[in-house]
């Protein structure tokens, strides 16, 4: 028997171990975890619960998708773990994952529940639908977001979601995420095109289906439909008809809108402010004051409508000024009312006979007299101004601060400081609400704090703002969005980049070189992000755009320079590739001289900009790795700055100002020309041949160009130069939606060897002048994947025996090569399009056991655990018909029938 002493020691020995244990699980995971989430938050991690938490804060890991913690789990052979996760995640899934965007954090502060809210609360209980009606500052959208909280306290697993109504395309977005968070898939068109309003039916019937799967006894699911606007109205009626079509719905919603007119088909709560007695109260948060006071504050009250954000406005100018009611009330009277009553008769959304103009003028004392006094700076001053054209809400602080950015990446900067000096101050007066930290952290701003910003900025100024701007967009928005953290910045970024380009077309921004060429590179990334899948939507008109002011660049109408080019007519057949291809190079020609032309007589202004657009440029946490790793420094003392530069151009990791001043225009045309031929490979339904030769066109110009850019930039050519070539043209070759390739056979040998010869290819390559990567390890696997492609597509041709078997015996090799190079990749989003490639190449000859098991790897195994499908990704919903097929190869039919019906539900 154990002695007490060899008890206590045995335990503390096992402690000792099973901590050890924990240890070594969070190391590991950690280090798996590198290429999903930067080095800096890693290392502040330190134990399990942690990681969980980063990875959740990242969307790496959700209720609705734990399938990146299961593959963790295994990797570092925790498998009792695995089984625990898989035994629980059915009851998470129905217990935990309840959507929810309604939070304490979205209050304002100053927030006092009042009459009103007591009547909507009786209201919500006795109408499916309940309108808040009234003008800005009345507190609708807090009544909403805090009755709101309160029924999710009530009922935990009421769904409760605030949709941003201001315009269809804020709404559907708002919706797009709730469909999301509810496991719908959103792929469908119907989640991104806002012109055809019967898709706000279709939606709703998808989100009415997954919410009546719900049930939520005695209580029921809020939708909130915040700010309607008399643009969205429809649509919001559209919407909430299709989704009370049946009496018997746990669904109930509430509309938020400064227009009564708009929605009069539902039971409407006129919001008018505090009542005389809760102004008062708010005045003296319960305390006893003299009789006159009480007056001073109840005129005060009264002038100001009784709007709680007046009040607040009011109250906090007056403690910070310490003034007292009667001195307020003398400056309001001060200010020229007339002036600001027209300037609001601009703005088409204000309800003006509801408006209370003391509102804008206390919120012009409040934000030009006392904020300012206190900020001090302009420049932190002008990153509040700037909030007015973009979204409302989750602005990224991040964004104000590189609009105003002086110094290079990564170096302490004074913006920093002055973002947090604005965060304070805004805080302080309840101006805006700041979620997130760090990097992440985001502002949501009132809509009537935004209106008075535009009310009270001269034209001028807006002008200079929307410069500033157009700089932080260039800055921080980049196509590599292999990492999460780096695709939830974009994410982040693409709607209120969207919504400055609207500001910047009304003050044609791009009438100004400098300017042109940033917006080019701003409408190109937004371009981008709609098309190749960040947000699961089309949206050509950007990409449009970008091409368009290409050849504003160079000061010619692409018509003008397809006008010059000699007819090849007599030479090549109009619908070859040979044709396609002589008239690229002739373009491309005309395109070089005309660039060369341009980036000389605009030298001084890219001058100005291209080291600037160099240096400060956000850089991903993998590139800032290879950049230290070259240099042989610690990723923490890098610094991207004049002096480092110069030390990347000795080391040949860099161009020189110079030079890349001289090519920097020919680089961005290359970039656009590269970015609109590759949607070909992007489109929802296959487009007609013609179509898809405009857009191979396209790939055929920004190789030339990008051929040309290599022979000037030998020692470190761009990455669009070889991307144009291999993920470009040879892509379009393997696919030929353009119909070029009559002979297949010879068309998929031909790509095969020039896919060899590129994958051979050690060069290091830039973007925008600095290291980007080398080509050894992602180069070959791009090459392979080209190679592998043409074998699966030669195997299913005509050929005889002998053929088919030294296609087989080389592409098994390859497959081999392919997947271990995948190793290298780490956890990269792109690593399931190589897996997808080899699987279905081990169906061509037949290797249906290795197939399947890459198929599994990728699609996900609870997928008929859940009540309703997970929105997959498009090589998972590749690898799911995969799985279809090796089962009906391996007979097993009634498997192949129940994927294949989920599937469908899925397409649907």
């Amino acid at each position: 028997m154990l002695s007490r002493e060899s008890k206590s020691s045995s335990s503390e020995s096992k402690c000792d171990c099973e901590s050890q244990q924990e240890y070594g699980d969070v190391e590991s995971l950690k280090f798996l975890l590198k290429q999903d989430i930067s080095q800096s938050k890693l290392e502040k991690v330190q134990s399990g619960t942690k990681i969980f938490t980063l990875m959740q804060n990242l969307e790496i890991l959700s209720y609705q998708n734990t399938r990146r913690l299961e593959s963790l789990l295994k990797e570092i052979g925790r498998r009792d773990l695995v089984l625990k996760l898989k035994e629980f995640e059915k009851e998470l899934q129905q217990s935990i994952s309840v959507p929810y965007n309604v939070t304490k954090e979205k209050q304002v502060g100053h927030f006092q529940k009042t009459q009103a809210l007591v009547r909507l609360e009786m209201l919500m209980e006795e109408h499916p639908v309940v309108t808040i009606s009234g003008p800005l500052g009345v507190g609708k959208s807090q009544a909403a977001i805090a009755f709101g909280i309160d029924l999710q306290k009530r009922n935990s697993d009421c769904v409760v979601w605030k949709c941003i109504a201001t315009s269809e395309s804020t709404l559907l977005r708002s919706l797009r995420s709730l469909a999301e968070k509810l496991s719908i898939n959103v792929s469908s068109p119907i989640w991104s095109d806002t012109d055809d309003k019967n898709n706000f039916s279709l939606i709703a019937e998808k989100l009415k289906e997954q919410l009546h799967k719900r049930e939520v006894k005695s209580f029921y699911h809020l939708i909130v439909l915040d700010d309607v606007k008399s643009h969205s109205s429809k649509s919001v009626q559209i919407l909430v008809r299709s989704i009370l079509t049946t009496e018997d719905t746990n669904i109930k919603i509430l509309i938020t809108t400064t227009n009564r007119s708009l929605l009069r088909d539902y039971k409407t709560l006129d919001f008018i402010g505090f009542t005389p007695a809760e102004s008062l109260d708010f005045f003296t948060m319960g305390k006893e004051i003299d009789k006159e006071r009480t007056l001073q504050y109840k005129k005060l009250a009264e002038e100001m409508g009784n709007l709680p954000l007046g009040l607040y406005i009011a109250k906090t100018y007056m403690k910070n000024m310490h003034i007292g009611p009667n001195d307020f009330l003398q400056l309001l009277k001060r200010e020229n009312i007339d002036d600001i009553e027209s300037q609001l008769t601009d703005i088409d959304e204000i309800d003006h006979q509801s408006t209370n103009i003391n509102l804008f003028t206390a919120m012009k004392l409040c934000i030009y007299e006392d904020l300012k006094r206190e900020i001090k700076s302009n420049k932190v001053f002008a990153m509040f101004q700037m909030t007015q054209f973009l979204e409302n809400e989750n602005i990224p602080i991040c964004l104000l601060e590189f609009a105003f950015r002086e110094k290079g990446f990564n170096e302490k900067s004074e913006t920093m400081i002055m973002a947090n000096s604005l965060v304070l101050a805004l805080q302080k007066r309840s101006l805006a609400i700041v979620e997130g930290e760090g990097d992440n952290r985001r502002l949501s701003v009132h809509s009537a704090v935004t209106f008075s910003l535009g009310l009270f900025t001269e034209d001028e100024e807006k002008r200079n703002l929307l410069k500033n701007l157009l700089w932080g967009f260039s800055l921080l928005m980049d196509k590599d969005v292999f990492i999460n953290t780096d695709l939830l910045r974009m994410k982040l970024l693409i709607p209120h980049a969207k919504s400055f380009l609207k500001k910047a077309e009304e003050f044609h921004l791009t009438a100004e070189y400098d300017n042109l060429i940033l917006m080019t590179f701003v409408y190109n990334i937004v371009g981008f992000g709609h098309n190749f899948g960040l947000f699961k939507t089309m949206s050509n008109e950007y990409s449009e755009e970008s091409k368009n002011c290409c050849f504003k660049i160079i000061e010619c109408k692409e018509e003008e320079i397809d006008g010059s080019l000699k007819a090849p007519c007599d030479t090549y057949d109009e619908n070859s590739v040979e044709f396609y291809k002589f008239r690229a190079k002739g373009k491309s020609e005309v395109l070089w001289e005309k660039l060369d032309q341009m980036a000389a007589s605009k030298n001084d202004i890219l001058t100005e900009i291209v080291p600037k657009f160099i240096l400060q440029r956000f850089r991903t946490e993998s590139n800032m790795q290879d950049l230290a790793k070259h240099l042989d420094i610690d990723i923490s003392d890098l610094i991207i700055n004049d002096g480092t530069y110069k030390t990347l151009v000795e080391k040949q990791l860099a161009l020189s100002f110079d030079r890349m001043t001289r090519f920097f225009l020919h680089e961005i045309v290359l970039s656009v020309f590269y970015t609109y031929g590759r949607h070909l490979f992007y489109q929802r339904q296959t487009p007609g041949f013609r179509e898809a030769r405009k857009m191979v066109s396209y790939l055929f110009l920004a190789k030339e160009i990008g051929g040309k850019l290599r022979e000037k930039q030998k020692e470190l050519p761009p990455i669009n130069a070889l991307l144009s070539e291999i993920r470009g043209v040879l892509q379009s070759r393997v696919e030929d939606e353009a119909q070029f390739y009559q002979d297949k056979m010879t068309n998929f040998q031909g790509t095969i060897e020039e896919a060899y010869n590129l994958s051979e290819l050690e060069e290091k390559y830039h973007v925008f002048g600095i290291f980007k990567m080398d080509a050894s390890v992602s180069n070959r696997i791009n090459c392979l994947k080209i190679v592998i492609r043409c074998q699966t597509k030669m195997l299913q041709l005509k050929i005889d025996t002998k053929t088919k078997q030294r296609l087989s015996e080389e592409g098994c090799k390859i497959a081999d090569e392919i997947l271990e190079l995948v190793k290298n990749l780490g956890n990269r989003r792109n690593i399931n399009g190589y897996k997808v490639r080899v699987a279905e190449f081990y169906i061509s000859v037949e290797k249906i056991t290795l197939a399947e098991k890459l198929f599994q790897d990728i699609f996900p195994s609870n997928v008929f655990e859940m009540d309703c499908i997970t929105s997959l990704k498009r090589h998972e919903i590749t690898a799911g018909y995969g799985l279809v097929k090796c089962y009906e190869l391996t007979s097993r039919q009634e498997d192949a029938d129940k994927l294949k019906s989920k599937l469908n539900e899925i397409d649907k």
